[in-house]
């Protein structure tokens, strides 16, 4: 199964990424292999291989972010965005990174919550957004090293 898991996302990837290659100003088929490769980070984040995936939700974000400083608006891609973002922070936590996955985290609660104000009913979004809460919530609190007498 999980091999299969990887074919079909690797195909979708690569179905998106020649989308990309033959038209760079397509905004719409550059937020869909950032799609396709957060779908592949969590695909892999949840077969136990938290360093291969945090590959994936980073490239994802990263894409993400050149899709939002060429169209700032939409809703959805905000939302994916968020969600990439929300689950770099939990690959971090997960990998014994408390700052990075804080820093992620927070950034994620923070996109989250300014498009909770822009749709306050989004099911997904509120959805999204409690998960980051419940991740900050679940961070160690004291992260300084333990000092050894």
């Amino acid at each position: 199964m999980a091999r299969e898991v990887r074919i079909r996302c690797h195909k979708s990837i690569a179905m998106t990424e020649s989308m990309v290659n033959s038209d760079k100003n397509n905004v719409q088929a550059i937020a869909d292999l950032a799609s396709s490769n957060l779908t592949m980070g969590l695909a892999l984040y949840l077969m136990h291989s938290p360093r291969e995936a945090l590959v994936f939700v980073q490239r994802s974000d990263s894409m993400f972010r050149t899709v939002a400083l060429r169209d700032p608006d939409p809703l959805s891609n905000g939302m994916v965005h968020a969600v990439a973002i929300l689950y770099t922070g939990r690959i971090e936590a997960s990998l014994h990174h408390p700052e990075l996955a804080s820093k992620n985290l927070r950034e994620a609660q923070a996109m989250l919550e300014q498009l909770a104000k822009r749709s306050p009913k989004h099911r997904y979004i509120l959805d999204a957004l409690n998960e980051t809460r419940e991740a900050i919530a679940g961070l160690p609190r004291d992260t300084a090293p333990l000092a050894v007498h």
